[in-house]
């Protein structure tokens, strides 16, 4: 009976120690998911940075990833926030525009044993994971909309900054116009219709610009100027109420909170799946399975790359199914759309010969 009874006993103290153990690697897992950090580098004025926000928290809800969010307007305000994240050993830190690069690229080489995730843009390094989206294939089917859908044939396109990015959605956008409206398209392809602002915060100037284009006749304005589109808005609203019969493609404004009510101003906006991008990058990160030094290009073959019509503004059919026989041939690789001057150029060239 004595052998027994220390049988049992020992049976049970062994059970005890094995769902100890359990449990303390159970709790052990959640605490090295909890303990994950990441800093995100807001670009001031980016349309996307709502759609950031409610992913992160999505990440921090679902997978137990905590974050923090900063938003950038200068170089210097960017080097110091990446400085901050990494000494306060952030897991990862994510820039969210191409405004970041150089600022990541140089405290990349600072810290080599932190990981850095920079979207919209290339950065070699064995510590840096880079994602573009091809967002001149979103443009050239807006380019399409904007061609079959003006009266005028003066459509046109205003830019923020300057930049590589900003540059391809005018390509995109000129290549998609031409292919359905050859005397629209050639005065974007010899830029008689396009205008940077060299800023994405300059509202007024965006009001002036818009402004002129109106006085040129143009019906349909391509907006890419980010948080200086309320300038654009503001001026087609103006007009619109005047008589003007003239809408808005690109950037949305409706779902922002403006005092003023848009509705009706915009036929089409290009969407950039980066809520799915952050999304992996969290789950990677969770899992431990965040890998750096490579670089992913994103379309519409990979469904990162899409637009959405607008809810106020009817699109003909006909329009519809051409920009759905457009999709199927981008994905099938019939149709490569250009990203850089030099081939918006030769594109032209075959077309005529």
């Amino acid at each position: 009976m004595k052998k027994v009874y220390i049988l049992l006993l020992t049976i049970i103290v062994f059970m005890t120690m094995i769902s100890c153990d359990s449990k303390s690697g159970e709790n052990n897992a959640k605490n090295k998911m909890i303990n994950h950090k990441i800093g995100v580098l807001l670009e001031q004025g980016n349309m996307d940075n709502q759609k950031i926000i409610d992913t992160l928290n999505k990440g921090k809800e679902n997978l137990n990833v905590n974050y923090d969010a900063v938003i950038c307007a200068e170089d210097e305000e960017y080097e110091k926030n990446i400085e901050s994240f990494a000494k306060g050993n952030y897991s990862l830190i994510i820039g969210t525009s191409q405004e970041c690069r150089w600022s990541i690229e140089k405290m990349a080489i600072k810290y080599p044993n932190i990981k850095f995730l920079i979207i919209d843009s290339v950065i070699d390094s064995d510590n840096v994971q880079s994602i573009i989206f091809k967002e001149n294939e979103g443009a050239y089917l807006l380019g399409i909309i904007a061609g079959m859908t003006s009266d005028t044939n003066e459509i046109a396109f205003i830019g923020g900054k300057n930049i590589s990015l900003i540059n391809q959605l005018e390509i995109g956008f000129a290549s998609g116009v031409y292919s359905v409206n050859k005397e629209a398209g050639i005065k974007l392809i010899k830029k008689d219709n396009v205008e940077y602002l060299n800023s994405f915060i300059d509202v007024n100037k965006a009001y002036r610009i818009t402004d002129n284009f109106i006085n040129k006749s143009c019906d349909i304005i391509y907006t890419a100027t980010r948080g200086a589109k309320l300038g654009v808005y503001t001026c087609v609203n103006e007009r619109k109420e005047k008589g003007k019969d003239i809408f808005i493609i690109g950037e949305s404004i409706e779902n922002e909170d403006l005092k003023t009510d848009f509705k009706g101003l915009n036929i089409a906006t290009l969407e950039k799946k980066i809520d799915s991008v952050i999304y992996s990058a969290i789950e990677e990160l969770s899992k431990n399975e965040f890998s750096t030094g490579k670089i992913y290009q994103i379309g519409i073959i990979d469904e990162g790359i899409d637009i959405k019509n607008s809810k106020n503004v009817i699109i003909k059919d006909e329009i519809v199914n051409i920009i759905n026989e457009k999709k199927k041939n981008i994905i099938n690789g019939n149709i490569t759309v250009p990203d850089n001057y030099e081939e918006l150029l030769k594109q032209i060239t075959e077309d005529r010969e």
